[in-house]
């Protein structure tokens, strides 16, 4: 498990005061130290769920007495189903609800029967959508991350800024090049060019059988208003996900509302404390029913059915995280969701 101290941080969506909301909770640097990921907006146990039990366990045990001198830490953005993980490495404090993300799972074998598993209306408005965009006459590809993030960091910049992210294009670019340094050959940039200028991408990752949408960029100028942001984030990955026979797509935190009106399953993500507590019980409660409130207000008209098991139900955990464990064996073998 990677481990950080951090002394700066530049992403409010890992700044752990302000994802609680109350910075007079978190006092001292100590509390800084992250647990997991400090990127990407996903901390797992990374034990395969192939290993045989006594090896898993083993190796939990192992990680669990190095992390007992690290308190106080924070591991941020947990899944839902890693919970009891996180437990049973000795973080039995409560979890604050931070945020959710979306996913899709891949039905049948073919883009038709993804459309099979949405309303008539969605369906008719997916095909139009899908007709707009080639009626734009787009000039579409597929690239490797190392051919075009040079093009595409401008682009990012200029989709960052509009939402308020204080991102340069030096800083997109340098973002982009690690990438493309580590993780070129599990990229795809679903690209749109005008004149051989590229004016809109999104940039996925296959791993694990999941593909991974994790950047879009555009030039607002160059579009043709033909639906560009579902086709290259959602339509084209899925397309490649049939092709692949992958499990579906892994589409991240933001527009969920609209994420979930073409399909997608909501999921909860937590902040887990090690050493310190997010709050009283009472308060974190109430913390946590106010986040799921704000989170699932703008998918009301987009149907609940997916998210019983999701943010609704999740903020009624309100003791630690060891009672998860204890719930998750009385369930038994978790739901394939909950697997890598």
């Amino acid at each position: 498990m990677p481990v950080y101290e951090v002394v700066r941080e530049t992403n409010r969506f890992y700044d752990v005061a302000t994802q609680l909301r109350d910075s007079a909770t978190v006092v001292g640097s100590g509390k800084r130290r992250i647990l997991g990921n400090r990127r990407g907006y996903e901390s797992r146990v990374l034990v395969a769920d192939s290993f045989p039990r006594q090896t898993c366990d083993a190796a939990v045990e192992a990680l669990k007495s190095h992390l007992d001198g690290l308190k106080p830490a924070t591991a941020m953005y947990v899944p839902d189903g890693d919970l009891a993980a996180f437990s049973r490495l000795g973080m039995d404090a409560s979890p604050a609800l931070i945020n959710a993300r979306a996913q899709l799972r891949c039905t049948g074998g073919s883009f038709d029967d993804y459309l099979s598993t949405v309303s008539r209306n969605r369906r008719a408005q997916v095909r139009k959508e899908r007709r707009e965009f080639v009626k734009a006459d787009h000039e579409m590809g597929r690239e490797r991350l190392s051919a075009c993030y040079e093009e595409a960091a401008p682009l990012l910049g200029n989709l960052q800024r509009e939402y308020g992210h204080p991102t340069t294009d030096d800083g997109a670019r340098s973002l982009l090049a690690g990438q493309a340094r580590y993780l070129d050959d599990l990229s795809c940039v679903h690209t749109v060019r005008k004149s051989g200028r590229l004016v809109g991408f999104a940039l996925t990752f296959s791993f694990a059988d999941w593909i991974w949408v994790r950047a879009v960029g555009f030039d607002r100028a160059g579009l043709a208003d033909a639906f560009e942001y579902f086709n290259l984030s959602f339509y084209e990955p899925l397309e490649v996900c049939y092709e692949r026979r992958y499990k579906g797509l892994q589409l991240g935190m933001e527009s969920l509302r609209a994420k979930k009106l073409r399909g997608a399953t909501i999921e909860p993500l937590w902040m887990v404390p090690h050493g310190w507590s997010c709050g009283s019980e009472e308060q974190l409660s109430q913390r946590n029913a106010q986040v799921a409130a704000e989170l699932t207000a703008p998918l009301q008209d987009a149907g609940l059915s997916g998210l019983d098991r999701y943010l609704v139900s999740a903020v009624d955990v309100r003791g630690t995280s060891s009672e998860l464990v204890q719930a998750e064996e009385e369930r038994g073998t978790p739901r394939e969701d909950d697997l890598w």
